[in-house]
């Protein structure tokens, strides 16, 4: 299986956009390749959030915890949570340092940049 690292020539101001890192293929982007996802797994979580009132809003999670809404699908994806009806009062988002994901997010942009 071959790793898919870091899209260069997606242009996009929001950082974290998931089509930089994760290959569209057949209608659909595949997870199971990516390393950015790969290595986010790995990360500890830093701290825990507990729904109150954002239910069905990841986007509203995401504010909340990083201060900008382009963290939602990263918190879905590190909460294994596939479906946003499945975000309700109570449900507990755990996340990872800020700073960790930009390190993973370097890093490879690097390797990508090395390969070419």
């Amino acid at each position: 299986m071959t790793l898919y690292y870091i899209n260069l020539d997606y242009e996009t101001d929001i950082r974290f956009d998931n089509a930089k890192f994760l290959d569209y293929s057949e209608g659909c982007y595949e997870t199971l390749t990516s390393s950015f996802l790969y290595e986010i797994e790995k990360l500890p979580p830093v701290d825990r959030f507990t729904v109150t009132s954002e239910e069905k809003r990841p986007d509203l999670i995401s504010q909340k915890i990083y201060g900008s809404t382009q963290y939602w699908w990263l918190l879905m994806e590190y909460n294994n949570i596939i479906d946003i009806n499945n975000i309700v009062n109570g449900t507990i988002f755990e996340y990872p340092d800020l700073i960790d994901l930009e390190n993973i997010y370097f890093s490879l942009k690097a390797k990508e940049v090395v390969k070419s």
